[in-house]
């Protein structure tokens, strides 16, 4: 990110950015609310587009939407849209879309994040 720039309206939220990650490295962000951390999420992602300045990820421009970058990227909104749906239908559903998916670890990870099986 060089210069980059994103606001809403009339409301600046983040200006003059200048972040460059090396890749393998793990970041945390801090901020009060509406600081811009989610914004600065959804530029990543692709989700939101700069007004202003230069944002590279994985050497593509994220608006541009391009296959690689979109197989390669994610958001997972704070308050993500889960359809009222049986767990076994919603993996039956949603597994075939992911080759890599692993049922064992999907229960694993409902219990770690103590998610209801029903």
């Amino acid at each position: 990110m060089e210069q980059v720039k994103v606001g809403y309206g009339d409301t600046i939220i983040l200006e003059k950015l200048h972040l460059n990650l090396v890749p393998g490295s793990r970041i945390g962000l801090l901020g009060k609310n509406g600081a811009g951390k989610t914004t600065l999420l959804k530029l990543i992602s692709g989700l939101r587009f700069p007004t202003g300045g230069n944002l590279e990820v994985f050497g593509s421009s994220p608006s541009e939407r391009e296959l690689r970058f979109l197989q390669e990227t994610f958001f997972i909104a704070e308050e993500p849209y889960i359809p009222q749906v049986k767990l076994e239908l919603y993996v039956k559903l949603y597994a075939p879309f992911y080759p890599n998916f692993d049922l064992n670890q999907f229960f694993q990870l409902l219990n770690e994040f103590d998610i209801p099986k029903s």
